[in-house]
């Protein structure tokens, strides 16, 4: 008759978290004896790898490999070898669960926080709640365990960084279109050169201060909507290719 007692082994590696959550980790699990060297008890292997028939599959982690390598050891202190087995487990975690909760979701709220810029900033209270909306939406998407520094949390920061952006730029678009801001003569004169010249080429002087503000705010979120879209697509672009992998179920 045969007995193997049920025995149930916890342990901890150090995880590396460059890449998370497009990461591979891996443990090393060394089995041997402290008090009977190799002359008493002789490890042997089976297999070169660790079997895995009765593995339940994780729903956070892929095993990608379980190899094993029997080492020999001798010490100061004894002449006797010190055997030993050391598996080399290679993990990579599942990204499924991280591009539908975290990823697609806080690019496309940041996507959307960019075309808010196409409201009109003559009526800024729309463009404001909706931002304001937005930046609660994203504060979702952070997930409970999202390490630093790491790949994911270089992403979501880049987001930030783009809605802060469009905010900081609404700010200031607004306060252009407001009737107080045309009311010096100087600035008035130097935005209805600047509107008429991005609006048809020349300087119209019958041109109204509401029509000023209008085309020069019109302007400015074109081209600041032009090149906010652009940074955010380089930056999601480098940081999304550079990763090792993109997709495990």
């Amino acid at each position: 008759m045969t007995y193997i007692p049920p025995y149930k082994m916890t342990s901890s590696c150090k995880i590396d978290t460059t890449w998370f959550p497009f990461d591979d980790q891996q443990c090393i699990l060394k089995f041997g004896s402290w008090v009977y060297n190799g002359f008493k008890m002789n490890l042997k292997m089976q297999s070169d790898e660790m079997d895995l028939g009765t593995y339940v599959t994780n729903p956070k982690w892929a095993v990608v490999s379980a190899e094993g390598k029997r080492n020999e050891v001798i010490y100061e202190c004894c002449p006797e070898p010190y055997l030993d087995i050391a598996f080399t487990i290679k993990l990579r975690r599942r990204t499924i669960s991280y591009w539908t909760q975290n990823i697609i979701p806080s690019i496309t709220i940041t996507l959307v926080s960019i075309l808010t810029i196409l409201i009109p900033a003559t009526t800024p209270t729309p463009r404001f709640l909706v931002i304001f909306l937005l930046f609660i939406l994203l504060s979702f998407t952070i997930p409970k365990d999202l390490p630093t520094p790491s790949l994911l949390s270089s992403l979501l920061g880049w987001c930030y960084f783009i809605m802060f952006s469009v905010l900081i730029h609404s700010i200031i678009v607004t306060a252009i279109a407001n009737a107080l801001f045309l009311k010096s003569s100087f600035i008035n004169k130097m935005f209805r050169a600047i509107a008429s010249r991005l609006s048809c080429g020349g300087f119209d002087e019958k041109m109204t201060e509401e029509e000023v503000r209008y085309k020069f705010a019109k302007s400015f979120d074109i081209f600041a909507m032009s090149c906010i879209f652009v940074a955010f697509i380089i930056v999601v672009g480098f940081n999304i290719l550079s990763a090792p992998f993109l997709i495990v179920q």
